[in-house]
């Protein structure tokens, strides 16, 4: 997980829609479920391309 101006985008966003920061971690957590990953920090700092 990569942070910078992502996190600005997310701050922004919660003017538009004050559940933006839910909907991110809720967005994660399905993530990492999905590809059997228990530990956020497993995320951190990497970077895959498909």
């Amino acid at each position: 997980m990569l942070a910078g101006s992502k996190c600005v985008s997310i701050g922004c966003g919660n003017f538009i829609d004050p559940r933006t920061s839910l909907n991110v971690v809720q967005e994660i957590e399905e993530y990492m479920k999905n590809n059997g990953i228990e530990d956020v920090n497993e995320l951190v700092g990497s970077v895959t391309m498909n």
